[in-house]
């Protein structure tokens, strides 16, 4: 299982995917210019154009609208 943190802020976004042995499998951190849905789907989307669709957990955090 792949576990997906996704932690939104006042102005930036950062995602961080890792597998069980705790390796990192992609990460970005970028703005968000206060359109955080439309940004955090875009992300989303990158990170599956470049890795693929495959099963995780994902967990969310912080103080972004």
């Amino acid at each position: 299982m792949n576990f997906l943190g996704i932690d939104i802020g006042s102005t930036t976004i950062k995602l961080y995917l890792t597998n069980e042995s705790d390796e990192c499998l992609y990460r970005t951190y970028q703005r968000h210019y206060s359109d955080v849905q439309a940004n955090l789907k875009r992300m989303i989307r990158e990170m599956m154009d470049e890795l693929g669709d495959m099963p995780m957990k994902v967990a969310m955090t912080g103080s972004g609208d």
